[in-house]
């Protein structure tokens, strides 16, 4: 998780540059065509992988 930030624009700027390598990584090591994106489940896990490292909640409802 991402801790210790002094400003809402700097979690931003973390987020944003984890996210991009994460999405690269995705497409990358071919992750992106072993998941069904088009029901919920597949999404889910797209979300968990670019995001897991900044909130606790993610691929949830």
């Amino acid at each position: 998780m991402f801790k210790n930030f002094t400003s809402d624009a700097e979690f931003a700027r973390k987020e944003e540059r984890i996210t991009k390598i994460k999405a690269k990584e995705l497409y990358d090591k071919g992750y992106m065509d072993q998941v069904e994106v088009v029901i919920f489940k597949g999404l889910a896990q797209f979300h968990r992988f670019l995001f897991s490292e900044a909130y606790d909640f993610v691929g949830e409802v």
